[in-house]
Formats: structure tokens, C-alpha cells, sequence
């Protein structure tokens, strides 16, 4: 093919443009004008190295089902989404590029962990600190501040919520979304078609998942301003503290350390049978949301539990990998890493997240703790229950083969 990895990128930006236009005007009507001209605005960040790379990759995922004109279709939505998104993101940047740079974000609390971890209770309950500041899923879900509104905002968050129910009924079961409680920040990952889920649940991204592992360096700075665009819409006060969540930054966590050498981490382990056992329903969710029926019928739980096994196993070995040599180069950085465990958690949340913070010197009052009791006793996700899977076809003993390296390494008393 004589043609530059350039061009061929190029000519399937422009393909979309029009439907780029359409997705931003429907999303949001009332920033027409800013709209018009977005391709334009945001060409030089759209021709990042990173940026040409996640998203060649994912033109290549379409044109590999262009045959099955049902599915190309879904994916081109997919797509068209996602880099709408990104241009506008990077437009909102830009216009407010001056502002951004005055905001600081120091010492952030980062919860990690592979997905299915317990991550969501445990960030509910510290969320309920009278200091603490959070981004809200109509912020994570659809972030921004000069290019859309926040009443768009939450209808896109509603879109999202109901197009996740689309791939199963009970999905609140798996993800109660709530637009006004605090929620795992993913979307710029998204933006990147690096969200990992469409790894484990798709097969058509099976050629495309060394892009989990690509370097970020040059997508750090959008990453943190676009926690500053939240920051705008929603502005933290000086006594407070920033706690997010994202289980995507595992992927990119060495880029993550050098963009935010003071950062906090709370990183929760789960057995990895377990994680990939209560995994299946959201994945298989995945999995039916964005196929067609006929290429849902394809997939078999089989092929999931290993692929999901197969793939955390990658992401999980670089993260710590990545996490033991930047506590070697410095030992004091321990002190910034808090282990937690899956069963902790669920034996005495509220002791843990008082253990959280005394390690990081944050003060609890009595007040702290009676509001992150109430809102432990009233957490919606334990009142409407929580989808389970009783059986997958991968054995115990073949997971346990597989993460012997971590098991040692975390579970070696825990077992």
C-alpha cells in the first residue's frame, strides 16, 4: 500500500467529520459555532504520536468488520463518539489553557485495581469525608466546561447509563450509576478507544490490545487538565483533598508516577479467581452492548474468562512492575502506596478507610465517621444487590497458575 500512515489516518478523520458534527451538535446545541470549526482547532492534538497510534488502531478494528455492514456501523458510532469527544476535550483545553495552568493538583488520592476488585465500595465510603472532593459520573461520564453544558452533560450520562442496560437488563446490578454520586473517572480513556473492557469483551480488538501498553508521556498533561475541567465546572475548596478513581491507569501507570511524583496511591488486591469470576456479567455486558447478535453468538464465555485472565495478567505484572522499581529508585515512596485487600474491605469497610486516611495524615472527626457509617448503611448497590456468577470455564488452579507471580508476592499470608 503506497500510502503513509498519515494519510491513511487523515482520510479516515475526514470520513467521519461529518457524523463528528452531528454527534457534538445533538449532544449539545448550544455551542454550534465552537463545533464548526473543530477539526481545525484540534488537528495539531489529534496528530500526537499517541494519539495517531490508539486511534489508527481503532480505524483498524473498523475496517476489519467493513464487510458485516450491521457491525461496521456500530463500531463507526463507537468511534465517532470517542473522537468527538477527544476534540472537544482538547478544544475545552485550549480555550481555557491560561486558567488551567494555575490550577494545582497536589497529593492526590488515586485508588487502583484491576476491575471487580471492591474498588467501588471502598471509594464510596472515603467519599463520604467532609473533606474530600470527587469528581460526580456526569463529570467522569461526559467531562468539560466551556465546550458543553452541564445539562448536556447529564443527558449524555443518561445515554450512556441506558445504552449499558441495553446490553443487560440488571446492569445496575453490576454498576449502580447514579449522575450525582461520585464515579470512576474512565472517559478520556475512552476518548482513546484504550478503554480496556472493549480488550477483554471484543475479539476485534484482539490485535490491537499492545495499545493498553503504549506510552503516554505526551497524553499526561490532557489527562490532568482534563481533572482540571472538572475542577472549573465543580471548583475544590483549600481544605480539601482530591480522591478519583480509575483502574485504567494501571495500564499507564509509569507515566502516571512521573506526571505526579506526590500522588497517593491506594491499591486494592483481590484474588484473581474472584476478579475474573465476578468479571463475566460486566464483560459479557461489554460484549452485548457493542456486538451485533450475530457476532455476540461467537463469543463464548470460554474465550472470555481467558482472555480476561490472559490480559489482566499482562496489565497487572507491568503495573507492579512499574510500582516495585519506583519504590527501589526511592524507598520512602512506600510510605505513598496503601495496600488494601478485597476481604478487608468487606469484613470492616469503615476501619479500613480510617486506616487509609491516618496513613495519610488526614484527620477523622467523629462527624467523618458517622456520615461514612450513614452512607455505608445506605449504599444503594448493597440494597439492590450485586449480579454474581457461580461457575466459569477456567479452573482455580489454571488462574492461580497464571498469577503465581502475585499471589506470592501479595497473597502469601492472605490464603
Amino acid at each position: 500500500m503506497n500510502i503513509s500512515l498519515n494519510d491513511w489516518y487523515d482520510s479516515h478523520l475526514y470520513e467521519i467529520q461529518h457524523q463528528i458534527q452531528q454527534f457534538l451538535e445533538s449532544l449539545d446545541p448550544t455551542h454550534l459555532e465552537l463545533y464548526q470549526t473543530l477539526l481545525n482547532d484540534t488537528w495539531n492534538d489529534l496528530h500526537q504520536t499517541e494519539v495517531i497510534s490508539l486511534q489508527s488502531a481503532q480505524f483498524l478494528v473498523n475496517d476489519q468488520v467493513k464487510e458485516d455492514k450491521e457491525q461496521y456501523l456500530a463500531f463507526i458510532k463507537q468511534t465517532v463518539n470517542r473522537i468527538g469527544s477527544l476534540m472537544r476535550l482538547f478544544k475545552d483545553i485550549h480555550i481555557n489553557k491560561h486558567t488551567l495552568k494555575e490550577i494545582r493538583i497536589t497529593q492526590p488520592i488515586i485508588i487502583v485495581g484491576l476491575p471487580r476488585s471492591g474498588s467501588t465500595t471502598l471509594f464510596n465510603i472515603m467519599c463520604a469525608h467532609t473533606k474530600s472532593h470527587y469528581f460526580t459520573s456526569w463529570q467522569t461520564l461526559c467531562p468539560g466546561f466551556s465546550m458543553i453544558t452541564e445539562k448536556a452533560q447529564r443527558q449524555f450520562t443518561e445515554y450512556i447509563h441506558n445504552m449499558m442496560k441495553r446490553g443487560c437488563d440488571d446492569f445496575v446490578k453490576i454498576h449502580a450509576i447514579n449522575p450525582d454520586a461520585n464515579e470512576e473517572c474512565v472517559f478520556q480513556y475512552n476518548c482513546y478507544g484504550l478503554y480496556f473492557a472493549h480488550c477483554m469483551a471484543l475479539p476485534q480488538y484482539k490485535d490491537v490490545v499492545c495499545n493498553l501498553f503504549s506510552s503516554w508521556n505526551s497524553l499526561m498533561d490532557f489527562e490532568w487538565n482534563v481533572y482540571k475541567l472538572n475542577l472549573l465546572r465543580r471548583p475544590m475548596n483549600n481544605d480539601q483533598f482530591l480522591i478519583i478513581k480509575n483502574a485504567t491507569l494501571l495500564c499507564v501507570l509509569k507515566d502516571v508516577l512521573l506526571s505526579c511524583p506526590d500522588i497517593r496511591l491506594i491499591w486494592i488486591h483481590r484474588n484473581p479467581y474472584d476478579i475474573i469470576k465476578s468479571s463475566i456479567p460486566y464483560f459479557k455486558t461489554i460484549k452485548n452492548t457493542f456486538l451485533t447478535k450475530t457476532n455476540q453468538e461467537k463469543v463464548s464465555d470460554e474465550w472470555l474468562s481467558h482472555n480476561i485472565a490472559e490480559i489482566e495478567n499482562r496489565i497487572l505484572k507491568q503495573a507492579i512492575d512499574v510500582r516495585n522499581e519506583w519504590v527501589k529508585q526511592n524507598p520512602s515512596r512506600q510510605s505513598q502506596i496503601y495496600d488494601v485487600f478485597f476481604n478487608e474491605i468487606i469484613k470492616d469497610p469503615l476501619s479500613i478507610v480510617e486506616s487509609i486516611y491516618h496513613h495519610f495524615n488526614i484527620n477523622v472527626s467523629e462527624i467523618d465517621k458517622e456520615v461514612m457509617k450513614k452512607a455505608l448503611t445506605n449504599d444503594y448497590q448493597s440494597k439492590i444487590g450485586r449480579m454474581t456468577t457461580n461457575s466459569i470455564p477456567i479452573s482455580k488452579e489454571e488462574v492461580n497458575s497464571l498469577y503465581d507471580w502475585y499471589i506470592k508476592q501479595f497473597f502469601s499470608k492472605k490464603l
